[in-house]
């Protein structure tokens, strides 16, 4: 199911290519351009993780994609899972590039102060005078 979904959003990016670039970006710590789509191929160049390839007009063929290096000198095959599908800015002027949403910060609220309580004031009680007894 996902190698179906994969297939069908590069083949979707690849039909709008018209429209906007698009491009793989390496996602895994290195990967390499191969000369035929197999793990056990030649291998012509070492992509790292960040590094840009751009798509060739090969069909996908079972979980590999043909790609061309950025400096246009390297092409060759490279597998579908070491790679993210990028679509740049477009180029069609008509259609305006999306910005990204900001969220404004919420207004600050002032912090309730709790009204003073009341604290009863004491009254000391009557003592008795020393030296006197009580008249019966």
């Amino acid at each position: 199911m996902m190698k179906f979904f994969s297939i069908t959003i590069f083949t979707i990016l690849l039909t709008i290519s018209g429209f906007a670039q698009t491009y793989g970006e390496i996602i895994v710590p290195n990967t390499f351009i191969r000369k035929a789509p197999n793990p056990a191929s030649d291998k012509l160049q070492t992509l790292l993780q960040g590094e840009k390839v751009t798509f060739g007009n090969k069909e996908e063929t079972n979980g590999w994609v043909y790609v061309i290096s950025s400096d246009g000198k390297i092409k060759g095959w490279i597998s579908i899972n070491t790679f993210r599908t990028v679509v740049s800015e477009s180029i069609n002027q008509s259609i305006p590039p999306s910005r990204p949403k900001t969220t404004p910060d919420p207004t600050p609220r002032p912090t309730p102060v709790p009204a003073p309580t009341k604290v009863p004031t004491p009254v000391p009680s009557p003592q008795p005078t020393p030296g006197r007894s009580p008249t019966p």
